[in-house]
């Protein structure tokens, strides 16, 4: 009974701002403890009702036990945007948790548009405004991530522990004689039709590597992660035109 109380008080203190809600989330958490026992001799365990789902988390309004990666609560009752939480990434959240290269951008696309108009702060209640902010500009950040090859390339390499650096040269002679070919056409450039050109060469070049990398990510991550430097280099080749 005293813990319904004090539940139902700490509620009360957040809605009304008298105390923060990240403060009242901590609090309910320390309330809703429980003790699980497991006997071995005379030794005794205890754990928290969180810990028996490590990918679940409480909702901060109505305590309702949620999917980790969730942004909104999905009890009927409720529908409030959760905090942000950090330990999730973006494939997450966007992607069903499934990292992988190969993407299906409409998928991508249309989950994205889901969370951000269920996250978005102008239809969100003041009570939610700053868990809605920090929501969106995430779902933002995470979509143009993951919708650009080479930004979701080298993210996933950083999941991995294998991060490129940005100073870092490609190993392979061969496709670095291939980029100074590419250099070489466009400082030569005279006219509107040599851009075309070059560009849909370089396009070909960019859509060749990524075909590449979706075929060699589950099998060689390490020749992936070289070919994503090799791509870096045809992405700001692009971006010279």
């Amino acid at each position: 009974m005293f813990s319904s109380l004090r539940r139902q008080t700490l509620l009360t203190l957040a809605r009304t701002n008298i105390i923060s809600k990240p403060s009242c989330v901590a609090a309910l958490h320390r309330t809703q403890s429980i003790s699980v026992y497991s006997f071995i001799g005379k030794r005794q365990y205890s754990q928290s009702k969180v810990e028996e789902h490590p990918n679940s988390k409480h909702c901060w309004h109505c305590n309702s036990l949620i999917e980790k990666r969730k942004i909104v609560c999905n009890k009927p009752d409720c529908k409030h945007i959760q905090p942000l939480d950090t330990s999730n990434n973006y494939f997450d959240v966007l992607y069903d948790s499934n990292v992988t290269f190969k993407l299906d951008l409409r998928k991508l696309r249309n989950n994205f548009i889901n969370l951000q108009q269920s996250a978005h702060p102008d239809i969100n209640t003041n009570e939610d405004t700053d868990y809605s902010q920090n929501q969106s500009i995430w779902l933002n950040k995470a979509y143009e991530n993951l919708k650009n090859p080479l930004l979701r390339a080298k993210y996933i390499l950083y999941l991995k522990g294998k991060e490129i650096r940005e100073d870092e040269k490609s190993s392979n002679p061969e496709f670095l004689f291939t980029v100074m070919d590419i250099r070489e056409r466009i400082e030569s450039l005279e006219n509107s039709e040599d851009v075309k050109q070059t560009a849909n060469l370089i396009e070909d070049l960019i859509q060749e590597k990524i075909k590449e990398m979706a075929a060699e990510y589950y099998s060689d991550i390490d020749s992936f992660r070289e070919k994503t430097i090799e791509l870096s280099y045809l992405y700001r080749a692009k971006d010279s035109l």
